[in-house]
């Protein structure tokens, strides 16, 4: 085996150096360029393929929010969501959050929810201090990261506000992602309400009638409702009690007044007084004082007539006006009105209609004032003569001798109608005779159809032109034959190809350099 390639220790040395250079030109780049471009790729890794958010909201609320807020000594609630947006599975997800100043972490209040644990699970440990490995999590999924903080702020002044924001990270092997929510902790301070009765004023109108007036405060949460006027006589008992301040008709003596303030609270009332809003007064001088006298009338009207004739089983409408006649004003002035028999009411304009009897309460008719009122009725079946209705009013505080009747009644009587005969018809006038009809016209006659005129002749056709006389083209030559397509370029081989035609062109050279020193050896 050895001495099959002694020929080749007899070549001398330069006779090797130049056929290995030869070959490392002419393989060495083909080689080199199949190389790089099987071996080329793309670096640029982009964004990671994956969502991260953070929210946050007061404690109690539903919504979750970008930015909350909050007072001193609320607890605040944050939310992280991880989520998987790519086509891959992504490993060991790292979290990580920063909790700033004037918060507190509650502990054990960090909770992971996902699809390993849907009810969510409690993480130990918080969530500022290490980073938590949320482990692997398939495409589509999510986690999601709660945690519980306390607002420990307690430099605030009241309406004074502070804001700060903190940001959370998500990490994968990929990249990083951050988010960001923030807080405003505002101190406000309720405000004491202030409610007082200031100030009483007494205004005399005549010798036993007087009118009261007050100034009040009402502010800071504290809404006025209504004042009321209470009048106690020299033995300290309660004689009186109005919320308009009006006083009168009272015995000569002294008295004394307070003016008490109802305010409204946020959850409930208070009412006042002071010594300010107390004062004291006198009626008459020791002289009797001057009654005036109550009165009260009711006047009634059918249709507006004292007297109406109705139509049977049709309505018709009764008016009822109620006065104060009287010096003073009436209150819980009584109504009524008994529907005669055969007289059905049907409804009113105010009261209630009940076993065919209408009432009604005024609750105040001052001095001179009237009201009216209608009620509306039929008379279902025939009755026969006037029908009389009778509304009656009895006032409190009116004077009347007898005591068991109204102090006021007035009535209006109703009667059915009767049909009116029918009036006999009058004779009818006799028909007029129709006209003689008039001798027709004798019609005209036709005058004579004038003769038509004669055709004209037609005139000859030309003749037409002969046809020219049309030369066939030469049909097209022969055509030559196809040339066929020459490439232009070669099939590429591969790299694998390349290199293999360099190498082999190498060792031509050098077996040809080897038997060329050979021969010359020889």
């Amino acid at each position: 085996m050895h001495k099959s390639f002694d020929w080749l220790r007899s070549i001398p040395k330069r006779f090797y150096v130049l056929a290995m250079a030869t070959i490392m030109a002419i393989s060495l780049p083909a080689a080199l360029n199949a190389l790089g471009t099987a071996n080329q790729t793309n670096t640029n890794t982009g964004q990671p393929n994956f969502s991260f958010t953070k929210q946050v909201r007061k404690q109690g609320d539903t919504a979750w929010q970008k930015s909350v807020t909050v007072n001193p000594g609320d607890t605040i609630e944050y939310r992280l969501e991880y989520k998987n947006t790519s086509t891959a599975e992504q490993r060991d997800v790292l979290v990580k959050d920063k909790l700033p100043s004037g918060l507190t972490y509650i502990d054990g209040s960090t909770k992971l929810t996902n699809s390993n644990n849907p009810q969510g699970t409690t993480l130990n440990g918080d969530i500022f201090n290490k980073t938590l490995n949320l482990g692997n999590y398939a495409p589509n999924t999510n986690a999601i990261i709660t945690y519980q903080a306390k607002v420990t702020v307690d430099n605030l002044t009241c309406g004074s506000s502070v804001s700060f924001s903190s940001t959370a990270g998500a990490a994968i092997q990929e990249g990083t992602k951050h988010a960001e929510a923030s807080v405003k902790v505002e101190k406000t301070c309720e405000q004491t309400p202030v409610y007082q009765c200031n100030a009483l004023s007494i205004d005399k109108i005549s010798q036993d009638s007087f009118k009261f007036s007050v100034k009040y405060t009402a502010n800071n949460g504290a809404t006025f409702k209504k004042v009321t006027y209470k009048v106690y006589d020299s033995a300290n008992n309660e004689v009186y009690s109005s919320d308009n301040g009006k006083f009168e008709g009272f015995k000569p003596g002294k008295y004394t007044v307070k003016a008490f303030i109802t305010v409204a609270l946020k959850d409930s009332e208070k009412t006042v007084t002071s010594e300010d809003c107390t004062k004291a007064f006198v009626i008459g001088d020791g002289e009797k004082p001057t009654t005036k006298k109550p009165g009260v009338k009711v006047e009634k009207l059918v249709d507006s007539e004292k007297h109406k004739s109705v139509k049977l089983n049709t309505e018709f409408t009764y008016q009822i006006k109620v006065t104060n006649t009287g010096e003073t004003d009436l209150k819980n002035i009584a109504a009524t009105d008994n529907a005669p028999k055969g007289v059905t009411f049907v409804k009113a304009s105010a009261g209630t209609i009940k076993d065919n009897k209408w009432t009604h309460t005024i609750a105040e008719l001052k001095s001179g004032q009237s009201i009216s009122f209608t009620i509306t009725a039929k008379i279902p079946t025939a009755q026969d003569g006037k029908i009389k209705n009778t509304a009656c009013v009895d006032a409190p505080g009116v004077a009347n001798p007898n005591a068991n009747t109204p102090d006021s009644c007035d009535d209006a009587t109703v009667e059915i109608s009767k049909p009116t005969a029918p009036t006999n018809p009058s004779n009818p006038n006799k028909p007029t005779g129709p006209s003689k009809p008039t001798n027709p016209t004798v019609p005209e006659k036709p005058s004579n159809p004038s003769s038509p005129a004669k055709p004209t002749i037609p005139t000859s056709p030309s003749s037409p032109t002969k046809p020219s006389a049309q030369t066939p083209t030469n049909p097209e030559t022969t055509p030559s034959n196809p040339k066929s397509a020459t490439p232009s370029s070669l099939p590429q081989t591969g790299s694998s190809d390349l290199l293999m035609s360099g190498l082999g062109v190498g060792a031509l050279l050098t077996a040809g350099l080897a038997y060329v020193a050979s021969r010359r050896q020889l």
